[in-house]
Formats: C-alpha cells, sequence, structure tokens
C-alpha cells in the first residue's frame, strides 16, 4: 500500500483506547469497595444514643469545650480519651475490613475501614451513646500520591455534642 493511502488516525485511536483502559482498569477497586462501604452503611451506621449526660463543670474548659484527656491505647485495639475527671470515657476503634496500602503504588490499593465510637459513662461502665461509620481510601490510579477519601455517612456524627448536651 502506498505511503500516502495509508490511514493517519490509528496511532490516535491507539492512544485514546490505551488512556481509556487505563482509566477504565483504575477505578475497578474503587467502585467495588463504594458499593461495598454504602451497603454497609446502609445497614448499621449512624448515631445512638441511648442517655444524655450531664457533665460536671470541672470538665469543660472556660470557653464551654469539653476537656478531654490524652489518648490512651487498650491491648484490644480499642482506643480512650478521659472526659473531665474520668467521669465519661470516649472509645473509638478502627475495624479493617480491606487491607489494602493506598499510598503505596502508583496504582494504590483500596482500603475499607469500620469507624467505632462509644461514650461510655464510668460510674457504672454504661454506653451511653455509640456511633459507626465508614471509610474507603484509594483503590485507583494516583498519579500525585494522594488517594481519594470516602466517608459515609457523609455528614459528621457528632457524639460528644448529642449525648453530651451543655
Amino acid at each position: 500500500m502506498p505511503p500516502e493511502h495509508r490511514p493517519r488516525f490509528s496511532l490516535r485511536v491507539l492512544v485514546a483506547l490505551a488512556a481509556i483502559s487505563v482509566i477504565c482498569l483504575s477505578c475497578g477497586e474503587k467502585v467495588v469497595l463504594e458499593i461495598r462501604m454504602h451497603a454497609l452503611c446502609k445497614d448499621d451506621a449512624g448515631l445512638k444514643v441511648y442517655q444524655t449526660g450531664l457533665l460536671p463543670p470541672s470538665a469543660r474548659r472556660p470557653d464551654g469545650s469539653i476537656l478531654l484527656g490524652a489518648p490512651m491505647k487498650l491491648p484490644d485495639g480499642w482506643h480512650f480519651t478521659r472526659i473531665g475527671d474520668d467521669d465519661f470515657r470516649l472509645e473509638w476503634k478502627d475495624e479493617i475490613l480491606n487491607d489494602g496500602n493506598p499510598y503505596d503504588h502508583l496504582y494504590s490499593d483500596g482500603k475499607l475501614l469500620r469507624n467505632l465510637q462509644r461514650l461510655r459513662r464510668m460510674a457504672d461502665r454504661a454506653v451511653v451513646a455509640e456511633s459507626v461509620s465508614y471509610t474507603r481510601v484509594g483503590g485507583e490510579l494516583t498519579p500525585f500520591g494522594m488517594p481519594s477519601v470516602s466517608i459515609c455517612p457523609a455528614k459528621s456524627l457528632q457524639i460528644l455534642s448529642a449525648a453530651l448536651p451543655r
């Protein structure tokens, strides 16, 4: 075939198809994790307040904010911080549902977490409020090294302000 009759668009088409393939393949795990996260979120995410309590004045700063102690770790994976003079404790734990490393490669492995929080009254060790949320990190092509993050429910769960009003 003479050179003047060769199609000129074949290289462009090949480059375009390669780019489309990379884009489609790069979001596969992200889409799967997003679907899973929203299904789990629909089932059990949210804030449950069983009792509201009043904090003693010593547990608040002069501006009205809650006085939190230093975070501490328990052997079972839970963390906690004291509120005031240990009248209440805020406890939290992240359960790993999909263990990827979203910061390791150009194509980030997806990570899916179940975030648990509990507010416990220490006088009787009763749980007065708890919240569940989910976080997805990565699962896509990250050319600039920063994976995307998605949280469900999108609205922040304010466990302290819901269970310990002013």
